[in-house]
């Protein structure tokens, strides 16, 4: 009988689980183009430059007043020890935003890549992730 009871146990977790893999997103993103900036662009030791993205709201629902995009893994690409999060706001189903942020290229030369996802102003995450990828390199 107590096999029974965590069989019965275990068949409603697994489902609740599989509900929430396969249950709609409200939230989503769709990644356009890099406006500027593109990977693989070579730039001077601690040079600033400012990397824009566009993304469109492909969800179903527009995106809360509270969205940010937040640096989620990577280089570091930023002046300040603090991870940026960019403001982007509310954003129509349907429609697109250029979203802009400061960044100063690393000292050290090579391939530095930094990644960016959208946030509910909770810290879930959402939509597609996106990147800056630069190589750092003196001027010839």
């Amino acid at each position: 009988m107590l096999f029974e009871i965590y069989e019965a146990f275990d068949i409603k977790l697994i489902n609740f689980f599989l509900k929430q893999l396969t249950a709609p997103k409200l939230f989503d993103s769709q990644f356009i183009e890099d406006v500027n900036i593109q990977d693989g662009t070579i730039l001077a030791p601690q040079a600033k430059f400012e990397k824009t993205w566009k993304l469109s709201n492909n969800g179903r629902f527009p995106w809360p007043d509270e969205t940010v995009l937040r640096c989620i893994d990577g280089d570091r690409m930023f002046e300040f020890n603090i991870t940026p999060r960019i403001r982007i706001g509310s954003v129509e189903v349907g429609k697109s935003v250029d979203i802009s942020v400061a960044l100063q290229a690393p000292s050290d030369h090579g391939k530095h890549v930094s990644y960016w996802k959208l946030s509910d102003g909770t810290d879930n995450q959402f939509g597609s992730k996106v990147w800056c990828d630069i190589m750092v390199k003196d001027a010839d």
